[in-house]
């Protein structure tokens, strides 16, 4: 089973670098690089409000170098800053389809709001594209990207699983009568004959 560790007090938000982030965390031993390859960055306001609630994909597609004490590791990775400035309970949707994948040379990202307000936006190696998003695959006129097998990450009460360890928004989505329900998952993703890795994930508001 996976191992988690949270810190909140000491910790310092990543710093931009020329050409992409670095993030050290002493108190968890962790200290990572992340470098642009290639994609520019992504940016998407998903309200009418400039600022109330913006995406902003810093690394679409970035090689990562990670170490955790002694261990290290090298891989092909992402980086992104939500940021908002209205409640999660006053948010227009009732459920979010959101990822991103690798498959060879393809970069595939997406972000789906189902609801009163309807967002969907797919970026296939940096360019808007329309096509559908599911749990199982995104379709694009130009590329049909499958996610699977599927291996579960995270299932269940945000406030019980991502923000168990931080009272304060727990505490809020409680007193708000707020419940997201998360599945997480890692997939193998294809396109073609491209293979490579996927994150991506449903949140359900209730």
């Amino acid at each position: 089973a996976a191992r988690v560790t949270t810190r909140l007090r000491g910790a310092k938000l990543p710093e931009q670098t020329q050409g992409g982030l670095r993030w050290a965390v002493p108190g968890l031993q962790l200290d990572g690089r992340w470098d642009a390859q290639g994609h520019p960055p992504l940016q998407l306001e998903l309200l009418d409000e400039p600022g109330a609630l913006r995406w902003s994909c810093l690394l679409p597609r970035a090689r990562v170098e990670l170490r955790h004490g002694a261990a290290g590791l090298c891989a092909t990775g992402y980086a992104e800053r939500v940021t908002l400035k209205v409640p999660p309970w006053k948010l227009p949707i009732d459920e979010l389809h959101w990822g991103r994948a690798h498959a060879g040379p393809h970069t595939v990202v997406w972000i789906d709001w189902r609801g009163p307000s309807k967002v969907r936006r797919i970026f296939v190696d940096g360019q808007a594209v329309e096509g559908k998003v599911s749990a199982e695959e995104v379709v694009t006129s130009g590329l049909h990207l499958r996610l699977e097998p599927r291996r579960t990450l995270r299932e269940g009460d945000v406030s019980k699983t991502a923000f168990s360890r931080i009272p304060m928004v727990s505490g809020l989505l409680s007193r708000h009568k707020l419940k997201l329900t998360e599945t997480k998952w890692l997939s193998v993703a294809r396109a073609g004959r491209e293979q490579g890795w996927a994150i991506h994930e449903v949140v359900r508001w209730g």
